[in-house]
């Protein structure tokens, strides 16, 4: 091997090794501590490390994809979701039959779902707590124009997807209305967590358009969330489950809002460490997403909540940001990566049949929602058609966000295996979308001013 390429080869492994090797062992604390505490019955020391097996596994590869999607160019969650359909039915059950069960059977998909379950939790609590409330009371009229458009128009087209999609994808039993809400809302989101990577990383950082994204995304993801609030109450029914759900919600928002002031000199207080006042939020927080669970509502929309009512005082929830971020993007949210990946079967779309047809009506609604509302709403509210295509392609970036609407609608049993591969498949291409479309824009237009809100 030349030495010239031996070397970096050996340093690049080098500072690989401890990162894998920090990461792995602390989720293994990290999942002892937890499994001790809800250890289920009859899971004996083999079947334990069996269950820290499958985890170093999935771990080591959505790292490995993470790190070849960076050098490729894309955010590390286009390989960290590759990674997950890779060692499900799609690729590693094909290649290797009977591997998928080998290393991940019942008894430790159980286990390893909890913890998915508290990465998606403590994901939604960051994201919500990642919004600027600022951002949504100033929000001048063009990014208003376009957040709405951006979510109006894809939540219609998905919706109308769902109608035609109803007969033959829905799972038995399902009443239409939710079902339709749930895609209209999956097709609407935007990964606000992998757009601000994106943005860091672009030449747009800074820009006044990239202040226009941000806000615009924020007031569509709220929307969105909301509205799968209202999902959730409709699986019950109108009398069965809207009414309790808008209930115990209103009466959760009540007592939220009467806590606050104590929140607030908790939060502030400087007699208690950041440290200890962050696991305070964070316990607070799950408390709060179990508690709106309880009310009907799904857990990590109670999480994103409480994370968007959070007092912004004392720095803690910079801090939780900061300390908890890295930990739940390196250790939990790869089991629910991986979780995704085991529930999408692109084996189940077959060769060539009529599911590919539909995944190429739920990708083409999707752009055409997405990126081509905002686009349109951006030129008819004066920016450049330069600029208007860049935001099309920026708030068309779904990423993790929608994979967590999706995995809430598996959750809610609105989803049948072969639409749940079909949306994972259209928010993965769409996501993926996203650099190159920025770079064709740029290299087809000339230098061009950004638009600014009015």
């Amino acid at each position: 091997m030349d030495i010239d390429t031996a070397v970096p080869r050996a340093r690049a492994f080098r500072a690989f090794a401890p990162e894998m090797f920090i990461a792995t062992a602390a989720f293994g604390i990290l999942l002892i501590v937890s499994l001790v505490w809800t250890r289920p019955a009859g899971v004996g020391p083999v079947l334990f490390a069996q269950l820290l097996l499958g985890v170093t596994v999935v771990i080591v590869a959505c790292r490995l994809a993470g790190r070849a999607a960076v050098w490729l160019g894309q955010p590390r969650v286009i390989g960290e979701i590759a990674a997950g359909i890779a060692i499900g039915p799609s690729l590693l059950g094909q290649l290797w039959p009977g591997a998928v069960d080998a290393l991940f059977p019942d008894q430790v998909r159980s286990p390893m779902n909890w913890v998915a379950h508290l990465g998606m939790v403590l994901f939604l609590f960051l994201a919500g707590m990642e919004i600027d409330p600022k951002l949504l009371r100033r929000s001048g009229r063009f990014t208003t124009s376009v957040s709405q458009v951006g979510f109006l128009f894809p939540l219609l087209l998905g919706m109308l997807f769902a109608v035609l999609a109803y007969p033959y994808l829905a799972p038995p039993g399902v009443q239409l209305l939710p079902f339709a809400l749930l895609v209209g809302a999956a097709m609407s989101v935007t990964a606000l967590p992998v757009l601000v990577v994106i943005l860091r990383g672009s030449p747009l950082r800074g820009t006044a358009l990239a202040a226009i994204a941000v806000t615009a995304a924020t007031i569509a993801d709220v929307q969105a969330w909301i509205l799968l609030a209202l999902v959730a109450g409709l699986v019950g029914g109108f009398a069965g489950g809207v009414l309790p759900v808008v209930g115990l919600t209103v009466a959760l928002m009540a007592g939220l809002m009467l806590v606050r002031p104590w929140l607030r000199a908790l939060l502030t207080s400087q007699a208690i460490p950041l440290l200890i006042r962050v696991v305070i939020l964070t316990g607070c927080a799950v408390a709060f997403a179990e508690l709106a669970a309880l009310a009907g509502m799904h857990a990590a929309i109670g999480a994103f909540v409480f994370g968007l009512l959070v007092p912004r005082v004392g720095g803690v929830a910079e801090g939780s940001i900061r300390l908890l971020g890295p930990a739940a993007a390196v250790l939990l949210m790869p089991l629910f990566f991986a979780g995704s990946g085991m529930a999408t079967d692109l084996t189940k779309l077959g060769a060539a049949g009529a599911l590919w047809g539909w995944f190429a009506v739920a990708l083409a609604l999707a752009l055409v929602g997405k990126y081509g509302g905002v686009a349109f709403a951006s030129r008819a509210a004066g920016a450049s058609w330069p600029n208007s295509a860049r935001l099309g392609a920026l708030l068309n970036c779904r990423g993790m966000t929608e994979l967590v609407v999706l995995g809430i609608g598996r959750d809610l049993g609105l989803l049948a295996p072969e639409l749940f591969t079909i949306l994972v498949l259209t928010a993965f291409v769409c996501t993926a979308m996203t650099w190159p479309a920025l770079a064709a824009v740029d290299r087809f237009s000339l230098s061009d001013p950004v638009a600014s809100p009015r």
